[in-house]
């Protein structure tokens, strides 16, 4: 039968019976036209959910009823007994009531000991306890707190150094996992002792308290976190904190308390314990609300890394605040290394003191920058490469190039993007031997390549046959005004 044929004999909409589909309580078989095709079977299966949904069980109950697990007779007689429990505290709650009222209390006049005295309390706890029913969302709300931690470390070295966060090298890596468990040793506990809550748990709709409801004290709270950090994370070592996760796991199953467990909490979502995750009210929203935040950190943490890269200085540049931006780029791009040569305050090439022994066959591939100046403010930066008779490949300054334009342009627009992409990409393209041509931003820039007896292979130049070989890089970049439009001349290149 069809789902309108089943919304039909059940009584159910559509999208309950599809939840319950997913949920896999049946499985409806594939026509030859992709639509779903129900049977009797399953037009049985709903309408029980639907009357043992009606009686108030929960959807595990019902798994665990249609999987054999547990008898009809041992699930209503728990029902039952919370039913009778239910009552029993509604009916006290009842005469409680009445009492006051025909007492006629007022709010100076009451005597709260004497009717505190008379009823025992309810019947069954404010808070239910639902730590060993939720592993999952315990984890995903773990991950999500995680992120966030990571993000505003992430945020602080970006914004506030300028580091490339994408490009880690193994030691700084070990050092952000550090920075970002001791963030969270000092965040997590003032979440739990204000708000009783983290923002992971809050998304999924989690609190941490005491039983009474009472949220922990700052120094419970930084115990708990500590346990959670060494027991539950395994301090992030890669093989431990897998097995600490599986093992978090196996306790919430076996209900087990964890090792990092306090002596008094409680896990509670507002339910009564026994409600799955997608009965709740509001459950889609909050779903959304998770991934949607998951992507806007991701997003957020982009932002952040392409605003590192953006040279520091802006506009009209002195020759040490463009080797400045030059070195800066350049540390950028050669993350997690560091690049062997640097720009020193006049604009010399100097080599990095590193302790180590490097040989580089390629020094000769980096062009000494000539500039010009007026007032102090560079109005030229010009640079050529030439080679010949040489035997071995070839390194053209294609990326010096870029670094140079992105240096003298700073901030005026963001890296890679837009009409200066244009300009990058033709630097790692093979050369002709017309001259390319553009003017952006004030800027007049001239690149002019030529070359014999090479070919170009990844941005390259490797010698081929006996015939004479040379090559010529020249590179000028010209103040022309502020207010000059863009503009391009870029030839068909084509390679020798």
């Amino acid at each position: 039968m069809t789902i309108k044929e089943i919304e039909t004999r059940t009584g159910l909409p559509r999208a309950s019976v599809r939840f319950y589909e997913r949920e896999g309580f049946l499985s409806p078989s594939r026509g030859e036209n992709g639509y779903r095709d129900y049977s009797e079977g399953d037009c049985q299966t709903l309408l029980k959910i639907k009357l043992l949904r009606q009686a108030g069980c929960s959807l595990e109950e019902i798994r665990a009823l249609q999987a054999g697990s547990r008898s009809m007779d041992s699930v209503l007689r728990d029902r039952l007994a919370q039913l009778e429990a239910a009552q029993a505290e509604l009916a006290q709650t009842g005469q409680l009531c009445r009492r006051l009222w025909e007492d006629r209390v007022e709010w100076d006049t009451i005597c709260p000991e004497t009717y505190l005295a008379q009823s025992p309390g309810p019947a069954v706890p404010e808070t239910v306890d639902i730590r060993f029913r939720i592993p999952w969302r315990r984890y995903l709300a773990r991950c999500m707190d995680g992120l966030l931690y990571a993000a505003l470390w992430d945020a602080f070295l970006a914004l506030c150094f300028r580091v490339n966060i994408l490009e880690r090298s193994l030691g700084e890596t070990v050092l952000d996992t550090g920075a970002v468990l001791a963030l969270m040793l000092v965040l997590e506990p003032c979440f739990l002792h204000r708000f009783g809550a983290t923002p992971g748990k809050a998304l999924l709709g989690l609190r941490l308290t005491r039983s009474d409801g009472s949220f922990l004290g700052w120094m419970e709270a930084f115990y708990r976190t500590l346990g959670v950090i060494l027991m539950g994370l395994g301090l992030m070592f890669p093989v431990f904190s897998t097995i600490t996760a599986i093992y978090g796991y196996y306790c919430c199953r076996k209900e087990i308390p964890h090792l990092w467990s306090l002596e008094d909490e409680v896990w509670s979502d507002g339910t009564d314990g026994r409600t799955g995750f997608w009965d709740t009210p509001g459950a889609a929203k909050r779903a959304a609300r998770y991934v949607g935040t998951w992507v806007l950190v991701l997003l957020g943490g982009l932002g952040c890394a392409v605003y590192a890269s953006t040279p520091p200085n802006k506009g009209e540049l002195t020759v040490a605040q463009f080797a400045e931006n030059y070195n800066h780029l350049n540390r950028f791009s050669s993350a997690p290394e560091q690049p062997l040569y640097y720009l020193n305050e006049e604009g010399r090439w100097e080599k990095r003191q590193t302790g180590e022994i490097i040989i580089d066959f390629y020094d000769d591939s980096l062009a000494q920058p000539q500039f010009e100046t007026e007032d102090g403010l560079i109005t030229q930066v010009s640079f050529s490469l030439s080679a010949q008779g040489q035997n071995r490949p070839v390194t053209p300054p294609s990326l010096q190039a870029a670094h140079t334009v992105n240096a003298l342009l700073g901030k005026e627009s963001i890296l890679f993007l837009g009409e200066r992409r244009d300009i990058l990409q033709a630097f790692s393209s093979p050369f002709s031997q017309d001259a390319y041509h553009w003017t952006m931003n004030g800027w007049d820039i001239t690149l002019t390549a030529d070359y014999e007896g090479y070919i170009v292979t990844n941005g390259y130049l490797f010698p081929v046959g006996e015939q004479p070989r040379y090559f010529q890089f020249q590179f000028i970049m010209t103040k022309v005004g502020q207010d000059s439009p863009f503009s391009s001349e870029v030839p068909t290149t084509s390679a020798h």
